[in-house]
Order: structure tokens, then C-alpha cells, then sequence
């Protein structure tokens, strides 16, 4: 589905979206120069790869209920919205480049320690639950002093103390 239906022209596309297509790898997007928003959903996806093409334009990601189990090393320097939730991401890693990052969704994975998160000092929301974690680090987040939303459910918290250190440096936290 593309939002530009009125075109099979890649270099027209701006929003390109694929769901239960058997996309299992990703490339081809020399000639899509416009695309701001890519969607995968349920595709059988199991690597993120050649996304290079897409760096200068790209600002919305999903590759949500993929096989997917790491994040590699991400060109996305424009990205705003990282979607990537139900897969089997085992760590939060790969997004150095990812400098412009507001959200991220890493929900329903296998990820069992928050960390990977220095260069998204613009990241607003993080929603983590339905992961392995029991323990936050002190000053874990302490790179993203904009975080508005952190939604952490559904994880294995065992002290309550690993949140209220949280709380009390992040102050834009709701």
C-alpha cells in the first residue's frame, strides 16, 4: 500500500507500507528518494538491512511482529519514530546514528537491561514493557532529559527504588 496511489514511479512514494507480505528482507530503496515512512508488519522479517538509501529522508520506521532479534548498527540520522515492537530484540543497541529519535517502541521483546540510549537526548517517549527487565541501572536514561513517557509494564521489576531514581531525573516524566 502506498500513500501516492496514484503513482508506480519509487521516486513519487512517500509512505510505503507491507502487511503479511513475506517481505523476509529488505532492500531496493535506491530509487525510493522521497520515502518518509516505511511500514512492515508481520512479514516474516528476521534482519534489518539496506536501509542505507533511506537515510536522508526516512523519519518514520516499523518493523513490528517480525523474527527479529537484533538491532544493527542503523544510517538513520532523520529518524523520529522507531517502531520495532513483538519481535525477539534481545538488547537495546544500534542507534547511534539515530540522533534525532523522539519514539521508540521496543515493546514486547526479550530485552532484560535498559542501555544503548546516549545519543537520543531528543527521545520523548520509550515503551518497554512486555520485556525480561527485573533492574534499572542508576542513571541509565541520564542522556534523555526530555523523556516524557516511559512505559515499563509488564517487565520484572523487582525494586521499586530502580523507578523512583528514574522519576527523580527525568523531570519531564508524566
Amino acid at each position: 500500500k502506498t500513500k501516492n496511489t496514484h503513482t508506480t514511479d519509487p521516486s513519487e512514494i512517500t509512505d510505503l507500507e507491507c502487511i503479511f507480505s513475506g517481505v523476509q528482507l529488505l532492500g531496493g530503496f535506491d530509487n525510493f528518494v522521497r520515502l518518509q515512512s516505511l511500514r512492515l508488519m508481520n512479514t516474516g522479517l528476521v534482519r534489518i538491512s539496506r536501509l542505507e538509501p533511506l537515510g536522508a529522508t526516512l523519519t518514520h520506521l516499523t518493523l513490528s511482529a517480525q523474527l527479529i532479534d537484533t538491532i544493527p548498527p542503523l544510517p538513520l540520522p532523520n529518524i523520529r519514530e522507531l517502531y520495532l515492537h513483538d519481535n525477539r530484540i534481545l538488547k537495546i543497541e544500534g542507534l547511534s546514528q539515530c540522533v534525532r529519535l523522539e519514539k521508540l517502541w521496543l515493546c514486547s521483546n526479550r530485552i532484560r537491561k535498559i542501555g544503548g540510549l546516549e545519543s537520543q537526548g531528543s527521545l520523548r517517549e520509550l515503551w518497554l514493557q512486555g520485556n525480561l527487565i527485573s533492574s534499572i541501572e542508576s542513571g541509565v536514561l541520564k542522556h534523555n532529559p526530555n523523556l516524557e513517557i516511559l512505559a515499563m509494564g509488564k517487565n520484572n521489576i523487582a525494586n521499586l527504588k530502580d523507578v523512583s531514581r528514574l522519576v527523580s531525573n527525568l523531570p519531564l516524566l508524566h
